[in-house]
């Protein structure tokens, strides 16, 4: 965290400068701006004040909405679990079994064709997959909404999970993907070990 926190010291312009009303801003409402904001005081005060809030989970207000940041997280953190939730489940329903069956036959063509896979899962972009899906099964099958989230509490677990599906099944192929490989490159290994032992 203070890594970043530094980073963003490295962007151009002052962010005071921005909220105050950019170039139209007065030199007094600039100076009122970093006041409130505590960006007058050393970068590494800003940075401990910061520190000692997070770790009592207060993350200040949002500077859009001027809500505090921990109600937005509270609502977003079940579109988030959820979906990260079905992603994993994705990805090691696929991805444990094409890592066992191309494993078990080091060379083959399942193998071959699992590498070729698994390459292909991890170099696609997770947004293009996205849109694809999309397309696929949201717009032309109409199988899946292609926007909004169902909570589970509210709606029940079908129209929850179907509002699930599309974007857990983007992020859940760089989880099959590498979950495949991982387990093809240790079997294999095993597997010509053991060849090599009988030979």
């Amino acid at each position: 965290s203070f890594g970043i926190f530094m980073l963003t010291q490295l962007i151009p312009g002052d962010p005071a400068v921005e909220l105050a009303g950019g170039i139209n801003a007065t030199p007094q409402r600039i100076a009122e701006v970093k006041k409130e904001l505590g960006l007058d005081k050393p970068l590494i005060t800003q940075y401990a004040n910061w520190a000692k809030k997070a770790v009592r989970l207060d993350f200040g207000k949002s500077l859009t909405d001027k809500r505090p940041v921990t109600d937005s997280l509270k609502n977003r953190l079940p579109v988030t679990g959820s979906i990260v939730f079905w992603a994993i489940v994705f990805g090691l329903a696929v991805g444990v079994p094409v890592g066992l069956i191309a494993g078990m036959r080091p060379g083959s063509l399942r193998d071959r064709g699992a590498i070729f896979g698994t390459n292909l899962g991890i170099a696609i972009p997770n947004f293009v997959l996205g849109m694809l899906f999309i397309t696929l099964f949201a717009v032309n099958r109409k199988w899946f909404p292609a926007i909004g989230f169902k909570r589970l509490t509210d709606k029940g677990f079908q129209p929850w999970f179907k509002s699930c599906v599309l974007p857990s099944l983007s992020l859940s192929v760089v989880v099959a993907a590498t979950m495949a490989r991982q387990l093809r490159s240790s079997l294999s290994d095993v597997m010509l070990g053991n060849y090599v032992r009988t030979a």
